[in-house]
């Protein structure tokens, strides 16, 4: 090693934390220079993020020095509605939400599931550092966030942030299955490739 520190990343897995969900993507992440970790905390156990209490804080070892945070889904939304409520220190300059919902009982509404016992997670982009580099990723054929989600949480923020959140659309599933789609994902994440 040359003797700089890498830059840290925190992913925020979604609800089901599926083996190889986005590996592709966050191994060439791992390729540009990127040290991953993942979140170990689970999500809808004790407090809700939004009360400063969550077991999600106690991970601190995870949360210190990540200056970029990802998250799929549900773990997008929360990592969204953590951040406020973490140390400034401990906060990312990055995040990036990748299929994320803005309001859950609005989705379990819009989808037809129960979330009783469940967190409820509400995005409130006021909430936001101001300076917070935001990227909403949405996938088009997504069968269980409907795009509108991400799009308004992007329209939000363009009216809040002092930087213009980026916004990549991209065809393809909730959880953007394919080594071609995640590496494209990675390539735009990166300012490899364009729009």
């Amino acid at each position: 090693m040359n003797g700089r520190v890498q830059p840290s990343l925190l992913y925020w897995p979604g609800m089901r934390r599926e083996p190889g969900e986005l590996d592709v993507m966050l191994c060439r992440l791992r390729q540009c220079g990127w040290t991953i970790r993942t979140l170990a905390a689970s999500y809808d156990i004790g407090p809700p993020p939004s009360s400063g209490q969550s077991t999600l804080y106690s991970d601190t070892n995870a949360l210190l020095g990540c200056a970029w945070w990802i998250g799929l889904s549900l773990g997008a939304s929360v990592a969204c509605a953590a951040l406020p409520h973490v140390p400034t220190l401990a906060r990312p300059r990055r995040l990036t939400m990748i299929n994320p919902f803005i309001n859950r009982q609005d989705l379990a509404e819009e989808r037809g599931f129960d979330v009783t016992g469940q967190w409820q997670i509400e995005i409130d982009v006021n909430t936001l550092p101001q300076d917070l580099q935001l990227d909403i990723v949405i996938s088009e054929d997504d069968d269980r966030i409907p795009p509108n989600h991400g799009l308004s949480i992007h329209a939000l923020a363009t009216e809040v942030l002092i930087n213009e959140p980026a916004l990549i659309r991209v065809q393809g599933n909730h959880r953007l299955d394919g080594t071609d789609l995640q590496q494209l994902v990675a390539a735009r994440l990166l300012g490899l490739e364009s729009q």
